[in-house]
């Protein structure tokens, strides 16, 4: 008697903890889209009115976020920054 009391309990405490390992927290997709969008829009201004140095930590920042998409026109921009710093592009 002992042990199937014993084998319910466990078997209660897995199912817990499969039902509570199972469930997902929501991503807001959209909101993460933005800012990564906002980073790079904000470091193409800044770009264009000749602060580099700003434009380079923001564009480092883009790309640090948003290592998966590999969007190449911000290394372009990147690699300018560099250049007209007189930097070399690591």
């Amino acid at each position: 008697m002992k042990i199937k009391i014993i084998f319910f309990i466990l078997q209660i405490t897995f199912t817990i903890c499969i039902v509570s390992c199972g469930t997902t927290k929501k991503v807001d997709y959209q909101n993460y889209i933005n800012r990564t969008q906002e980073t790079f829009n904000e470091g193409i201004n800044v770009f264009f009115q000749g602060n580099y140095t700003t434009a380079k930590n923001l564009f480092i920042n883009y790309n640090q976020i948003d290592s998966g998409y590999m969007n190449y026109e911000s290394y372009a921009f990147l690699a300018e920054c560099y250049v007209q710093l007189g930097m070399q592009d690591k």
